[in-house]
């Protein structure tokens, strides 16, 4: 019988011979969380099925996974008690992704700060790792997508399509080259999607800056996924910029300070970020002005040598350029 303790002090059992996980409250308060007669079965609250269920563990967000030993699988409840299956299927050994994998009565199960899973599989005599997937941060220049990451969606006994959503800058499609959505449904055959490769990308029109959010994956009756991105766009070489040669800055290279000069621009308010190569904001400035604005001063706080990225945005333009710090 395994136990696990979220933050909040609740106390989760694998009550092993009635096939369900209990929720003890710290004031002595029992319930079931979900599952009471033996079986496999993905589904809400008591009408999901285990069979041996031996440990549980918890996570920073309060999802519980249970090593379904009966079954071979390792199973995950959210705080709401829809019960997903993260890994396994039939008896056996296979070092793969999702349901492809395989256990033989996993009995222990840990999730660490990072929210990787680790199992006791007994009859394998091993201790497997379930990583969540993580993709590594975008980086592309403005006016180009950047390139693709792909990762693996699997799902058993959903009750609809599943349903992708991309954050804000980024895409997503079934197809490493063309197809690329905000949105993309995965419609299962026989309830099931066993295997599916997304790609991720950098949408070619997002503008200069850091983006973060997360890939949401969805279907009615199942806990929704959510996976990481994060993506930096720089300002891409001045030559490729619309609006490159209304900038003119001076000195270029310079020690940090210069001045940007803006050619026949009537504009009442302009909005600066200056980006360093790796995409971090050094510098944010609102400039208001009547008429043509003739210059902005800027000196960055103890920059670093290299190239930095200009992008000025006003009510009807977007102009770009670069400048060199010695």
């Amino acid at each position: 019988m395994g136990t696990a303790v979220d933050e909040a002090g609740n106390v989760y059992v694998a009550d092993v011979d009635n096939n369900c996980i209990r929720k003890i409250t710290p004031d002595w308060a029992v319930t079931t969380l979900a599952g009471g007669s033996k079986g496999f079965l993905d589904e809400v609250g008591d009408a999901a099925k285990f069979n041996q269920p031996n440990g549980v563990a918890v996570d920073r967000y309060g999802n519980v996974y249970v090593a379904d030993a009966g079954n071979n699988r390792i199973r995950k409840i959210s705080p709401a008690g829809v019960v997903t299956t993260v890994a396994g299927s039939t008896a056996g050994f296979a070092d793969t992704t999702g349901v492809l994998a395989k256990f033989n009565q996993p009995k222990g199960i840990a999730v660490d700060a990072a929210g990787v899973i680790y199992v006791s599989d007994a009859v394998n005599n091993r201790i497997r790792k379930i990583s969540i997937p993580v993709l590594k941060p975008f980086t592309t220049t403005q006016g180009r997508p950047s390139s693709t990451q792909s990762v693996t969606v699997s799902g058993l006994f959903l009750r609809a399509n599943a349903t992708l959503s991309s954050p804000p800058a980024f895409e997503i499609s079934l197809s490493p080259n063309t197809g690329y959505k905000s949105v993309l449904t995965i419609s299962p055959i026989g309830r099931e999607i066993t295997s599916s490769l997304i790609y991720i990308r950098v949408k070619a029109s997002a503008l200069a800056g850091t983006y973060n959010g997360n890939v949401t994956i969805s279907s009615s009756g199942s806990a929704t996924q959510k996976m990481p991105v994060k993506g930096t766009v720089m300002a891409s070489d001045a030559d490729n910029l619309i609006g490159h040669n209304k900038l003119n800055i001076f000195p270029n290279p310079s020690k940090g300070a210069f001045t940007i000069q803006l050619k026949d621009v009537e504009e009442t308010e302009l909005k600066l970020k200056i980006y360093d190569e790796n995409g971090k904001i050094v510098m944010y400035k609102n400039v208001k002005q009547v008429g043509k604005i003739q210059g902005i001063p800027v000196q960055l706080a103890n920059p670093s040598s290299g190239v930095y990225f200009i992008q000025i945005t006003g009510t009807r333009n977007v102009f770009a350029s670069k400048v060199i710090v010695e």
